[in-house]
């Protein structure tokens, strides 16, 4: 008798936007073995911290638009249409005018993230997946149970226990001086802690996103904005805060970079190394990973692609020649004045609908650089965050254009400033409140001032190991360090020497650099202190995992590493270590298309549902399919099969997964499933169709073409019209491009490549019982 699959404890903590996409991937990949418990800290699933009032206002704007979102369950374009009109009018939308390159406000989109949810929840149910939520249930502690192969999570003074934990748990602001020191705030959230009248000049530290939410807020409470007879925006303050003023201090004085035209950023995440490319240039180099590779394979060999003309303008720089070009250019210039003519240079980009390359891919570079960054040696760790990141945070910010419309507006009416401050500057808290800030000014002269009000807006700290709020992880040392090691050890041993605190000598009588937060392997399982891996604990806490992610893109981040905890946790990539992942052998393999069927427990009919593969043979699938479909259990079996190797005139070919992206127009496979009615019949009527198109849109409005489609007794029949929507004339019940419904392991391993002007014979349809 064949093994069940038995259940799986799964415990969620933290029902934020990353909670959200582990919650996806579970259902997505069919996990009806599992039991899914989701504790969240407040009363609202999905918006999290950034995007509920805990931390935005209705003066904060998000800073991607809606076709740079990973997918979810509807677009943002589909789901304003439902949003009532009162929200809508608060926030000055017209959804008749509204489409997928708007951004929206934070709580607006919070909303949209709390109602995803919600049809995830509604998702599971029909699948099956016992879910339960934990509302206002802050968690305590996590205690690991190795002898048990148990996770205890400690909420609300009560033990839960499970088999599985993902730690989602998101931002984390410590808090320092805040409420000792009046006048002192460790961060600007939530907002309405800012929102107060202030007639004196406010220092805020940082020129982050942060740092400019909390000036829009402030200015909000102490004057207003309107427009001028030339359509600019104006600041006016208060009469009762005359003096009011804000003065931003950054290491290097610079403002980031306005938000331009992104077409697709969630493509470029496909420009990660290969895995054989990561191996190769690991075992030449004494097991690091080169960050000088990774800048010439991530960055520059894209933009040679892209940008020919820019690119032979970098071609023989190096990371540090082209850092020094591009922020030479930048500090040349006043940043209140750059910042008006990127503003520029934004709209231009926005009403071409124009990429500005160069810094795309920046930003893809800052991805693509996260996951193997724990291979990067301790020298080229120090070397990115000394002269890449200051870049980096600059460029890739992203202002949206009306948050930049603020500063400039406050900038013109004398409100804002901005000093660069350096690396050793400090802000110690004032004899009686407030805070003061020593510098050293450009002329090398000591600066100390003295602010009424001190709001710190460095964005999210990467925490230190020992400030990890859930003790036990570290009192039993199932969490360790963080640490890099050093190539040059000679090198190390002088820094440590020199009074380094990071620099460290282990047992293994290497030094290692100390980097902030834990250490997590590339499935973001905890490593407890003698570097073994943890297989109950997943952490994709971005405060926890700062050293080994060095940088992180919000929600793409999310999406990328729920994919590859989700693959692990159900071992439906078990054994199958990253590095390896890729680079597969792809002589032979074929596309299957199998129709399961299945005559699950306390079901009175019989069940289908289509399985997608790769693989030689139908029959070394099998595991997969038992694997997509645990539930079956013995009655899983196979009704019918195809092996795909034509499509609409294309060829249909199987290649090992490559770095870079597909051109957004090329040819993608996509499966349909239509769903319809017939008078006199109580059931659905279903029709599966295999179709070439660009997009997924382009692949609705083929399904209207369809004989299924037209026929009129499905359309007429009384109460069917469910199937009909406005958008795209019929609701399908299901599609899905075909790379997106394989295993995580072969998404990881295969990409499908479609060939024009296909001469061979049409696929054959296998039919027959087939019992697995």
């Amino acid at each position: 008798m064949e093994k069940q699959i038995e259940k799986l404890d799964v415990a969620i903590l933290g029902g934020g936007p990353s909670g959200l996409f582990m919650f996806k991937r579970l259902i997505e990949a069919g996990a009806t073995h599992a039991v899914i418990t989701i504790f969240e800290k407040e009363a609202c699933l999905g918006c999290g911290m950034p995007y509920s009032h805990i931390g935005a206002a209705d003066e904060h704007i998000t800073n991607v638009s809606g076709n740079e979102i990973p997918e979810l369950v509807t677009p943002i374009s589909e789901w304003i249409q439902t949003v009532s009109a009162d929200t809508l009018n608060k926030y000055h939308i017209d959804p008749s005018r509204f489409n997928e390159y708007k951004v929206l406000p934070r709580l607006l989109f919070g909303q949209y993230l709390t109602a995803q949810f919600k049809l995830l929840q509604k998702m599971a149910r029909e699948k099956g997946i016992q879910t339960e939520i934990l509302y206002n249930s802050p968690v305590e502690d996590v205690v690991d149970q190795p002898r048990e192969g148990k996770v205890q999570v400690i909420s609300c003074g009560k033990a839960h226990t499970f088999d599985r934990v993902v730690i989602c748990t998101g931002h984390l602001w410590p808090k320092n001086q805040e409420g000792l020191v009046p006048g002192w705030f460790d961060s600007p959230y939530p907002p309405a802690k800012i929102a107060f009248k202030a007639n004196h000049a406010i220092a805020v530290r940082g020129s982050s996103l942060t740092a400019i939410d909390a000036i829009r807020t402030l200015a909000r409470h102490n004057g207003s904005f309107g427009r001028n007879a030339k359509g600019e925006l104006e600041f006016i303050a208060n009469t009762d805060s005359p003096d009011f003023r804000v003065v931003m201090h950054s290491r290097n004085g610079l403002l980031p970079a306005v938000r331009f035209h992104l077409e697709d950023t969630h493509l470029g995440k496909d420009t990660l190394l290969s895995a054989e490319q990561i191996r190769v240039n690991r075992e030449q180099n004494d097991g690091f990973l080169e960050l000088d590779y990774v800048f010439e394979q991530n960055f520059k060999e894209a933009i040679r692609k892209q940008d020919p003309d820019f690119y032979e303008r970098i071609r023989d720089l190096s990371m540090e020649a082209f850092v020094a070009l591009v922020m030479e250019l930048r500090e040349k210039i006043d940043p209140f004045e750059l910042l008006k003519a990127e503003y520029r240079e934004a709209e231009k980009s926005m009403k071409r609908r124009e990429s500005v390359y160069w810094k795309e891919m920046l930003a893809v570079l800052s991805f693509t650089m996260n996951y193997p960054a724990k291979y990067f040696s301790a020298e080229d760790m120090i070397r990115l965050r000394q002269v890449l990141m200051p870049l980096i945070s600059v460029v890739i910010a992203f202002v949206p254009q009306s948050s930049a419309e603020t500063l400039m507006a406050l900038y013109t009416a004398g409100r804002l400033s901005m000093v660069a401050v350096g690396d050793e500057s400090e802000v110690i808290p004032g004899e009686n409140g407030g805070a003061v800030y020593r510098y050293t000014d450009e002329s090398g002269t000591l600066q100390e001032k003295h602010y009424q009000t001190f709001i710190d807006c460095i964005g999210q700290p990467h925490l230190a190991y020992e400030d990890i709020p859930y003790k036990s992880l570290i009192e039993n040392r199932t969490f360790s360090k963080a640490r890099l090691r050093f190539r040059d050890q000679q090198q190390a041993k002088a820094m440590m020497d020199a009074g380094q605190a990071q620099v460290a000598l282990q047992p293994d009588r290497k030094y290692y650099l100390e980097v902030p937060g834990i250490a997590i392997n590339d499935f973001f399982q905890a490593l407890d202190a003698y570097n073994a891996v943890n297989e109950r604990i997943y952490v994709m806490a971005v405060p926890f995992i700062g050293g080994f992610n060095p940088d992180y893109s919000g929600l793409d981040f999310c999406e990328a590493a729920s994919a590859r905890i989700v693959g692990r946790l159900l071992n439906t990539d078990a054994g199958v270590e990253a590095p390896e992942v890729q680079g597969a052998e792809t002589k032979g393999l074929k596309l299957y298309m199998v129709l399961l069927g299945s005559k699950a427990p306390g079901r009175v009919i019989e069940q289908h549902d289509f399985f997608f593969g790769i693989a030689t043979s139908l029959e070394a699938l099998v595991p997969e399919m038992k694997a997509f479909w645990p539930e079956a259990g013995n009655s899983l079996h196979i009704d019918g099969w195809r092996e795909v190797t034509n499509v609409e005139g294309f060829g249909v070919e199987i290649d090992a997964r490559e770095s870079g992206a597909p051109e957004q127009s090329a040819p993608r496979l996509f499966f349909i499933n239509l769903g319809g009615y017939q008078s006199g019949k109580l059931e659905e009527q279903h029709y599966t169709l295999l179709t070439v198109q660009t997009d997924r849109r382009n692949a609705l409005n083929a399904s209207k073409s369809t004989t299924f489609f037209k026929q009129q007794t499905i359309a007429k029949v009384k109460g069917a019209n469910a199937h009909i929507d406005e958008k795209y004339g019929i609701d399908v019940d299901d599609v899905y491009r075909i790379e997106e419904v394989l295993s995580a392991r072969q998404k990881q391993l295969y990409q499908i490549r479609l060939t024009g002007d296909y001469k061979g014979p049409e696929d054959e349809i296998h039919l027959g019982y087939r019992k697995l």
